[in-house]
């Protein structure tokens, strides 16, 4: 239950400046297995956005909380042993997870050659992580969590309901291109556009526009829409495929037959990722 994952293993932290520059990308850390991947994926927004990487490892409260009770117990993941949840053993494990995903984020920073900054702090993870999402360009972590074998965990569906900034959820294949924006001319809808064309920065093939038509408006607004897009992209130099969706079916039919890129999607289609286990920045 609370066993650190090897993979979170770095010799000493490299000599590198923990110096704050404008902005910041915020990784939430935890055993989960898509923690690195997250971890991976934030270092690379950092490097295209030129921010800080931040990462933030939360010691969840309620589990203290719990492992005090006298009647708690946990099973072992290999051993499938019983044995008392003591509180000492939780914060030990907490303590000893904080300080190999403190190098680790330093270690990725050096790769990734971002500058960087590692918080630990205690509560409610949710709440925790809201609260640094506010001072974030972009919020970064896994999709499930410690929950394996769900499209979404409790956490990340909580966040992404809630939060303020955008919210980058990871799913095991990373940030991977092209970035596929769903536009459903909603002013949150030009918010995502805007940060794909961000992070593309160049890339021939970075950028798939979908421009869904608003079924309270006729064919006309939809065409007119994508063509502003389009000329504003154009205008930016930013190279785009421009993709023209009528209704849910084609979108559907659109999101499966490119079963790779990551999706940057207005908030308004948030509940799109209960059907989907890609990676999606979500932008409100």
């Amino acid at each position: 239950m609370m066993s650190t994952p090897a993979d979170l293993s770095y010799p000493e932290d490299p000599d590198v400046p923990e110096v704050p520059p404008r902005s910041r990308i915020v990784v939430a850390l935890d055993s989960s297995n898509q923690s690195l991947a997250a971890l991976k994926a934030a270092a690379e927004l950092a490097a295209l956005m030129q921010a800080e990487l931040q990462g933030m490892f939360v010691e969840d409260i309620d589990l203290i909380r719990l492992s005090g009770l006298p009647f708690t117990y946990e099973i072992g993941s290999y051993s499938a042993t019983r044995r008392r949840l003591d509180s000492g053993a939780v914060e030990r494990d907490f303590r000893l997870m904080a300080q190999q995903m403190r190098r680790a984020v330093a270690q990725t920073a050096v790769t990734a050659r971002v500058t960087w900054s590692f918080q630990v702090t205690r509560g409610s993870v949710t709440n925790e992580l809201l609260a640094a999402a506010e001072a974030a360009e972009i919020l970064t972590l896994g999709r499930v969590g410690r929950t394996p074998g769900r499209r979404l965990g409790s956490t990340a569906k909580m966040i992404m309901h809630r939060a303020m900034r955008p919210v980058f959820l990871l799913s095991d294949e990373g940030l991977t291109y092209p970035l596929i924006v769903l536009h459903i001319g909603t002013p949150a809808s030009d918010r995502a556009l805007t940060l794909a064309a961000t992070l593309v920065h160049g890339r021939a093939d970075g950028l798939a526009l979908a421009v869904v038509a608003d079924p309270a408006h006729d064919g006309d607004e939809r065409d007119l829409r994508a063509k502003r897009l389009g000329d504003e992209l154009d205008a930016d130099e930013v190279a785009h495929e421009l993709f023209l969706v009528d209704d849910a079916a084609q979108l559907a039919l659109f999101l499966a037959e490119r079963a790779t890129g990551t999706l940057v999607l207005p908030s308004d289609l948030a509940d799109l990722l209960e059907t989907l286990s890609r990676s999606a920045i979500l932008v409100p």
